[in-house]
């Protein structure tokens, strides 16, 4: 995978429970038994695809890390939620498009970080929610949507405007744009 010094990819490796394993080979297989049919749906009509499938997956694992927004310290626990950090469902085209050249080892190293989560309150989940759908319809790919949004981030006693680095640097190896196109299959 990455950087095995990296804490994020540390704490990856450690969620990766038997129970989650299956999580990912059940995605896995979901993916090729309906890669065929997701491609003959126009690109307004993935989102089903990019949501069920590959996002609700994914969204089933939650591996926690110690981030919590600033805002959220601060909150009532009904008030806060957990975020998954880099918005799998951005990630799918990119999954059903290139699912035949994976092993299932493969797919789990690829997108296990995005199972990474953060606590931020509710609003700020939101907020979140809206910027990752305008950035869909503007074809505007974010990776910090929190530094965007100007999101605060507390570890401990250090404080982020946005994501830390090392965070990011866990899906450096993923692309960086909304490609729906299939000429590449």
């Amino acid at each position: 995978m990455l950087k095995e010094d990296n804490q994020y990819i540390k704490l990856v490796y450690e969620n990766l429970t038997v129970e989650n394993k299956d999580k990912f080979e059940l995605i896995y297989e979901s993916i090729i038994d309906l890669r065929n049919r997701y491609f003959s749906y126009p690109v307004d009509r993935r989102r089903y695809w990019d949501h069920g499938i590959f996002y609700e997956g994914i969204s089933s694992m939650k591996f926690k890390t110690d981030l919590q927004s600033v805002k959220s310290l601060n909150t009532n626990k009904e008030s806060i939620t957990d975020d998954h950090i880099f918005s799998p469902q951005k990630y799918s085209n990119y999954a059903f498009t290139n699912i035949l050249n994976w092993s299932l080892e493969q797919f789990i190293d690829i997108f296990s970080p995005l199972c990474l989560t953060s606590q931020v309150t509710k609003k700020e989940n939101r907020q979140c929610q809206a910027l990752e759908l305008k950035c869909i319809k503007e074809n505007n790919f974010i990776i910090n949507k929190h530094k965007v949004l100007n999101i605060e981030f507390r570890k401990h006693y250090d404080k982020y405007l946005g994501l830390p680095d090392e965070l990011t640097d866990c899906v450096s190896h993923l692309p960086n744009t909304y490609d729906y196109s299939i000429d590449k299959l």
